[in-house]
């Protein structure tokens, strides 16, 4: 197993508090570690995985390592991705697939 890097799970990270409607206060509290710590990781991923890290990981059940991500439902930067862009239509998902279909080819 390969370990993801840490801007990777930052962007999980990230998701997760959206998703779970978490601040960085009630995240850094239930991970026990301090706010500021989780803070400064949002805004600069760490260049190695700490302990922090892993204590937020570990409440926000997201794994470190990348062979987990074999389905895309499962890929946080994709979904985050559609999330931002996709304006919920059917017309608008199949030009999306369009899209990455060309990408892909």
């Amino acid at each position: 197993m390969q370990l993801k890097n840490s801007k990777q799970i930052v962007l999980e990270i990230e998701s997760f508090m959206i998703s779970s409607g978490l601040t960085q206060l009630q995240l850094s509290y239930c991970s026990k570690i301090n706010q500021s710590t989780l803070s400064k990781y949002l805004k600069e991923p760490p260049k190695k995985i700490t302990p922090a890290l892993k204590k937020i990981c570990n409440y926000a059940e997201i794994s470190l390592f990348s062979d987990e991500l074999s389905s895309p439902e499962k890929n946080m930067i994709l979904m985050q991705a559609l999330r931002e862009n996709w304006d919920g239509t059917d017309e608008h998902a199949r030009k999306i697939s369009k899209i990455i279909s060309a990408i892909g080819s």
